[in-house]
């Protein structure tokens, strides 16, 4: 039986935004495309811990809500809101204390 692509979803991301790179680096091809690289990020896999890693220093008390998913054969969609408070450097900025909403799919 396979896994169940949501929760795989849902392990892969936590674990993203946790900055456990083992789920990453087991699901995620190698050369994977950034399409929200920092400035300096190298590419693929490589690229995406760097990009990481810069977020997971400047930001913390990172929080998640998986809002609406929806599966069908091989495709998984995902609505998601990210919570994140700037308590550092973040490409220049000093930290603002200021909580950062992100939504996506």
């Amino acid at each position: 039986m396979s896994e169940d692509k949501k929760e795989i979803f849902r392990r892969v991301w936590e674990a993203y935004h946790q900055g456990d790179f083992s789920q990453i680096y087991k699901y995620y091809d190698p050369n994977v495309i950034d399409h929200e690289a920092v400035p300096g990020q190298p590419p693929g896999l490589e690229g995406l811990m760097h990009h990481t890693t810069v977020f997971r220093n400047a930001f913390s008390d990172n929080r998640w809500t998986v809002e609406t998913q929806v599966e069908e054969g091989d495709l998984v969609v995902t609505r998601w809101t990210l919570r994140r408070k700037h308590t550092g450097d973040f490409m220049g900025v000093p930290p603002t204390g200021k909580e950062l909403t992100l939504t996506g799919t």
